[in-house]
Formats: structure tokens, C-alpha cells, sequence
């Protein structure tokens, strides 16, 4: 079995230390700010590009934010990066990235109360595990595109995949219509 290797930093001496990994392993992944040189050792070594030490360790979700577009109806996909930090028991920091809309970058405490059963001071309406999955329902209420509305929102945990949904039906319809969906991976 091969040795795995990662390099962190692809200035002139990584180009050194990748030439030698090759003689007791596998160069796996490399990592830098400075994306072309990220890119360039990485396709010299058929490594995995990050730019990123969080996201390289596994410590970022990353994957796509799917939105509904209420002035022309269509479905956007944006790329989107979260880290999780756990703040103390129950309160956690989400920071959300969005490397083509910067302007969008937001970060937000969200909390599990087990005890009143509600994330986000949201009621939980279901568990269910299945598959190695955890999936969350809860539902809450507000506004809309001022309308009134109620919210569905379901979190998919696993240990490489975060789903988070958010439905929403409008008062007096009995149908629910997809606002947003994060589907991240890790």
C-alpha cells in the first residue's frame, strides 16, 4: 500500500518535495492561496487542488447552493463553502462562502436545543435515521416575498454529506415549493 501525501504551500521548494514523494508514496492533494500554483503541481502530479487547509483536511463543507430566482422562476446554482464551528454545547457558527459572490458571504449562529426540541427556534416535526443518515424536519413561520408562509426546512446529516432544505408554502395553498437547498460535501 502507498503512502499518501499531501503538501501544504506550492512555492519552489514544494515542486522538490513532489518530485521525491514520488519514490515512497502517492502525491495526493496539494494546497495553496495562490491558486495557479495550487493548479499547476496538482496537474503535474494528478493531485487534487484546494486552496483552502480546512477544506483539504476535511474541516469545510463544500459543494452548491440551488435557489429559486422569483424574477425569472428559474433554478440558480451557485458554488458555496461552510465551516462549522462549534461554539459551546448546542450553538454552532455556520460560516457560509461563496466564492463567486463574495458580497453574499454570511456567517450565523444556529442552535440545537435538544431539550425544546427546535434548531434555530424552529419546532423539529421529524427524525429519522436511515442508511447513515440523521434527516431533520422542522417547521416555522414568516414572511415570504411578503407573503405569509410556512417554512419546512430539513437538514441531511451524514459523515460526508450536509443537506439543508428550505420549503416553502404560502398561506392558504397546499403547496410547497423549493426556496433553497444547500448540498454540500466533505
Amino acid at each position: 500500500m502507498k503512502i499518501k501525501f499531501a503538501i501544504v504551500g506550492c512555492g519552489r521548494i514544494a515542486q522538490r518535495h513532489a518530485k521525491h514523494i514520488k519514490n515512497y508514496g502517492e502525491l495526493v492533494a496539494v494546497c495553496d492561496i495562490v491558486e495557479e500554483r495550487a493548479d499547476q503541481l496538482a496537474n503535474e502530479y494528478e493531485a487534487k487542488a484546494f486552496y483552502d487547509i480546512d477544506e483539504m483536511l476535511g474541516q469545510k463543507w463544500t459543494g452548491d447552493l440551488v435557489y429559486l430566482d422569483y424574477s425569472s422562476s428559474n433554478e440558480v446554482k451557485i458554488p458555496v463553502r461552510l465551516s462549522v464551528e462549534k461554539i459551546k454545547e448546542g450553538l454552532y457558527s455556520f460560516k457560509y462562502e461563496y466564492p463567486e459572490e463574495p458580497k453574499a458571504n454570511s456567517k450565523s449562529k444556529v442552535s440545537f436545543d435538544l431539550e425544546d426540541m427546535s434548531i434555530a427556534k424552529d419546532p423539529i416535526d421529524k427524525v429519522v435515521k436511515k442508511d447513515g443518515l440523521l434527516r431533520i424536519i422542522t417547521i416555522g413561520s414568516g414572511k415570504d416575498g411578503g407573503k405569509k408562509a410556512k417554512f419546512i426546512k430539513t437538514y441531511v446529516i451524514g459523515s460526508k454529506t450536509l443537506i439543508i432544505r428550505k420549503d416553502v408554502q404560502y398561506e392558504g395553498s397546499d403547496v410547497a415549493f423549493m426556496r433553497n437547498e444547500y448540498r454540500l460535501n466533505r
